[in-house]
């Protein structure tokens, strides 16, 4: 937790501050119990991310991002580097990390699927490893 105080900090003892924070700890945990997430997908065809000028960065429209896996050789040292290609548009590596610091704190999940299959919800099963889970139901 950053917690940002202002001012009146000056004018609080240690128990007074740590009673603001532990305060603010546990109204954040009440809150956290009551969310039911639901996960928001936007529909195919409708922008999945907008740029926010004031903050000189992307941002999700929804909570389920669909995007091809590419790369990008602009970098500094010319070497090759990770980029997402969302709606048709190339997103550095840099900026989707930056991108997904606005949900700093939140898990996520990253399912691989192929490239023609990205708007269907794939069948997800436990298995120690890919290999693993091939070995134990072999495809006919």
């Amino acid at each position: 937790m950053n917690l940002k105080v202002g001012k009146k900090i000056h004018k609080m003892n240690d128990e007074e501050l740590l009673q603001l924070h532990n305060n603010i700890a546990e109204n954040m945990l009440d809150a956290r119990m009551e969310y039911d997430h639901v996960a928001v997908e936007v529909p195919p065809g409708k922008p999945q991310l907008k740029f926010d000028e004031r903050c000189d960065q992307w941002s999700m429209n929804g909570d389920v991002l669909r995007a091809y896996i590419s790369s990008n050789s602009d970098t500094e040292d010319g070497m090759m580097e990770p980029a997402i290609e969302v709606d048709g548009k190339i997103i550095s590596w840099k900026e989707f990390g930056r991108m997904l610091m606005t949900f700093e704190g939140w898990g996520m999940r990253l399912a691989i699927v192929p490239d023609d299959e990205m708007h269907v919800q794939p069948e997800i099963v436990m298995a120690d490893s890919r290999e693993v889970y091939m070995k134990e139901n072999p495809r006919d």
